[in-house]
């Protein structure tokens, strides 16, 4: 996954909105991909495909 402005143009929503719902938006990239998705940033977010949590890296 992008960082947030790319991620943000990925989803349709302000850079703002993606900024503020980081871990809303692993969790759910994780559920409609099936994959482990990475979101960059000062704290890097992991989502593993498993149902376990995301965490910062």
């Amino acid at each position: 996954m992008p960082h947030a402005g790319e991620t943000a143009a990925l989803l349709g929503v302000a850079r703002g909105e993606a900024l503020g719902q980081r871990l809303s938006a692993v969790r759910d990239w994780r559920r409609s991909y099936a994959a482990t998705v990475l979101l960059k940033g000062s704290t890097t977010l992991i989502a593993p495909p498993s149902a376990g949590p995301a965490r910062p890296a």
